[in-house]
């Protein structure tokens, strides 16, 4: 797809890098957002989902979870 600046996209987001914080550890971040992400439908949710699961980082079900719609991520 082309937006109206003419550049060309894929239809679906996909991560391709993680850059923490010093302090951080980089599969403890990603990690972490896929924790928030996992039971989300949104497209760039779902996409840290299957970052996450490239690199085979486990993604525990979280024991409570609910969608608010345009509240952001998790």
């Amino acid at each position: 797809m082309f937006d109206k600046t003419g550049t060309l996209t894929k239809e679906e987001p996909s991560v391709v890098d993680v850059i923490p914080a010093k302090s951080y550890d980089k599969k403890e971040v990603i990690r972490t957002a896929a924790i928030a992400e996992v039971g989300s439908r949104h497209p760039i949710g779902e996409a840290i989902v299957n970052y996450a699961k490239k690199l085979k980082i486990k993604i525990p079900k979280a024991s409570k979870y609910e969608t608010v719609a345009g509240k952001g991520g998790g």
